[in-house]
Parts: C-alpha cells; structure tokens; sequence
C-alpha cells in the first residue's frame, strides 16, 4: 500500500476488475451552490477512460436553465457544455462524447461538477458517467 500519499476528496470509485464503473449525480433546481456547481460524490480515477454520459431530464427545468458539467473552473463545461441537453424537455439525452478518452484523467483523479445557471423554480436531472476504471490492462 502506498504511503504518504494525500487522499484524493472525494475519493475516486475505482473497480479493480475490468469492468465499466459508473458515476452519477441527481441535481435539483434548489441544490445550494447549484448555480455555481456542486461536485459529484466520487472522482474519476487516474487514467480512467471516460466512456461517455447520459442525462435524464426527470422535471423539465425553467426556460432560460443550463445545464453543465465539468472538471474546470468556474464554467464547468468541458464534460457537458450549453446546448448538449434540451434542459426543457422530460427525456434521456446520451451518450455524451464530450470529454470522452483518458486526457482528462491522464495525469490525477479528476473530480466533476454539475452547474444549472438561470433564474431556476422547477427542475431534476440525473446524470450518469461511465467509465473504465483506470488499471492497466
């Protein structure tokens, strides 16, 4: 076991069989901190392969609503960015590609975010990643 090491916060869900792990966040329009992102439970892995994401709109969100996700910064788009989901509309939009390979993970777990911006009274979605966890095979 490696020692000295810091711990990753959240910690990466890692599988250590070959098999497709997943990640997944409910947001809802009155998370707090949802308009300036809310991190998902548990991070991708190191070297973990990101298969792609499906979004689930359950409560249709208010007109004007956008829904991101990402690992960077204050825009939080590199994984799910404006116009990849129909925020509008009660259905499943996927598989996202966006951010898809290892480039994000390549170098250190990666922790994402999921941001709803706009003036928000009404609305759920469900997101869900999968990915390959990271071992070398």
């Amino acid at each position: 076991m490696t020692t000295n090491t810091a711990a990753v916060l959240p910690p990466a869900r890692q599988d250590p069989r070959q098999v497709v792990n997943t990640l997944k966040r409910t947001v809802n329009w009155n998370d707090a901190g949802i308009g300036t992102g809310v991190q998902f439970a548990n991070s991708f892995p190191m070297g973990a392969v990101i298969l792609g994401a499906i979004v689930e709109i359950v409560t249709a969100f208010d007109a004007a609503a956008v829904l991101t996700v990402g690992t960077v910064g204050v825009a939080y788009n590199n994984l799910i960015a404006a116009g990849d989901v129909d925020e509008q509309t009660v259905g499943v939009t996927g598989p996202i590609m966006r951010g898809a390979g290892r480039g994000l993970t390549a170098a250190a777990d990666v922790t994402p975010y999921a941001m709803v911006t706009g003036v928000l009274t009404v609305g759920q979605a469900v997101i869900t990643y999968t990915f390959e966890g990271g071992f070398d095979s």
